[in-house]
């Protein structure tokens, strides 16, 4: 089962033999809009965050200052053009969802 919660975060309902820790991908975490996700995720959800964000003019660590003080917060600074660096955080987390807020705001063409 899938839940949206008003915060647009997903909770599902976990069966009683998950015990081990589940991830999501965050992209663009460190953006105005992913960043409000990464902070209001706890809130619906128990499972790990995994934030990859480039760190351009859009991400800003500040933006995370609430969330760093969180363990199932994971920051991994990172481009998603890096395939060997996207497959590797899907192999070592295997997140069940990705959630992908990664975007440049100031494309001209």
């Amino acid at each position: 089962m899938i839940l949206i919660c008003g915060l647009g975060c997903f909770a599902r309902q976990v069966d009683s033999e998950e015990q081990e820790v589940k991830h999501i991908l965050v992209t663009g975490g460190a953006g105005f809009i992913g960043s409000n996700f990464v902070r209001h995720w706890p809130e619906c959800e128990e499972a790990a965050i995994v934030n990859l964000d480039k760190l351009t003019h859009a991400g800003n660590l500040m933006n995370l200052r609430d969330a760093s003080s969180d363990e199932r917060h994971i920051f991994v600074q990172g481009d998603i053009a890096d395939s060997q660096l996207v497959s590797k955080l899907l192999h070592e987390y295997q997140p069940f969802a990705i959630v992908h807020f990664a975007a440049e705001t100031h494309v001209d063409r």
